[in-house]
């Protein structure tokens, strides 16, 4: 495909009329503007939790392959080698490995939860066996949606998981929308109707739900509001902090610390 020209694209733009191009403008600038704010007030309170009484920390995993051809997104992948690393490591720490459902003001800073999203084939594969391995509770939220494409679980595998005394299932919206910007109707429809159908599938009910790309850029107030009237016990957002005492006054935005390649020594090294 032909590189257009600097003065090609200027004269192209001059069919479109001008109210939309400046409507145009505007709207991207002011949701540039309100990614960094969004940004900028999560980092605030990342860094103030540092400061507050700790209840552990709950990690959240997406793909666990050793193929890196087979990543998404680096940013949130890491190796079968690196993942048994941090996990055998934990454990001769002695950390209070724990399930979702125990979170609470009572539970000590060596508390940890394990958390997978999307439902990759390879959690099922790869990381669930080392979890059993040593008796660790996990959760995997999924989104209905992705069950049975490419490099995800079928419903049989689902239903699979879901038998294990180890496992909880979780929901995360029926096909991963970043509900902030999602009208509040159809938000409301993902956030309930994803917890309606695995709880079909698996035929036991889905308390937890975590919140699609989890920033305070991805989800709003009105969200957490949705999660809550939806009947979920707990929502769960990727702020990056440990929990505390603060955040377990409202159960509709637990952190969780997202754990990948590149960063997980740091959970080994504390």
């Amino acid at each position: 495909m032909p590189i257009m020209t600097t003065e090609a694209l200027i004269e192209r733009m001059k069919g479109i009329p001008e109210f939309i191009l400046s409507k145009t403008v505007y709207e991207v600038f002011m949701s540039v503007l309100k990614h960094y704010f969004l940004s900028g007030i999560q980092k605030i309170m990342e860094v103030g939790c540092k400061y507050c009484t700790h209840h552990g920390d709950i990690l959240m995993f997406h793909q666990v392959t050793n193929d890196y051809n087979d990543w998404d997104d680096p940013n949130c992948s890491i190796t079968y080698r690196s993942f048994k690393h941090l996990i055998e490591s934990l454990v001769v720490q002695e950390k209070d490995f724990s399930a979702l459902e125990k979170i609470s003001p009572v539970a000590n800073i060596n508390t940890i939860y394990i958390t997978f999203d999307d439902a990759y084939i390879d959690v099922l594969t790869q990381a669930v066996p080392i979890l059993v391995q040593h008796n660790i509770p996990f959760t995997v939220f999924i989104s209905p949606g992705f069950l049975g494409k490419p490099k995800y679980l079928t419903i049989e595998n689902l239903r699979e998981l879901s038998r294990m005394p180890l496992c909880t299932i979780g929901a995360h919206t029926v096909s991963h929308l970043m509900l902030r910007s999602t009208p509040q109707e159809k938000a409301s429809y993902e956030i309930k109707e994803s917890g309606k159908i695995l709880s079909d599938y698996i035929g036991k009910p889905v308390e937890f739900f975590a919140y699609p790309y989890g920033s305070l850029y991805a989800c709003s107030k009105k969200n957490c509001l949705q999660v809550k009237s939806a009947g979920y016990k707990m929502g769960f957002s990727t702020l990056n902090c440990s929990v505390t005492t603060t955040l377990l006054k409202s159960k509709w935005f637990l952190p969780r610390q997202n754990v990948n390649e590149m960063n997980y020594l740091q959970y080994i090294k504390r």
